[in-house]
């Protein structure tokens, strides 16, 4: 019986703590594309990307 108590609330912890990883991950991953797309833009604007 303490094992049907138990279990479902660690699942449910465990669900919840991934969820949050792959949230902050995201977003973070999400910030620094659009970072950098920013940085090539204005990179681009003025001209001075080197060209590859």
């Amino acid at each position: 019986m303490v094992y049907n108590t138990s279990m479902p609330q660690i699942v449910e912890k465990s669900i919840k703590n991934i969820f949050w990883a792959v949230l902050m991950f995201t977003i973070g991953f999400a910030g620094f594309s659009i970072i950098g797309v920013m940085i090539i833009v204005i990179l681009l604007a003025t001209g001075n990307l080197p060209a590859i």
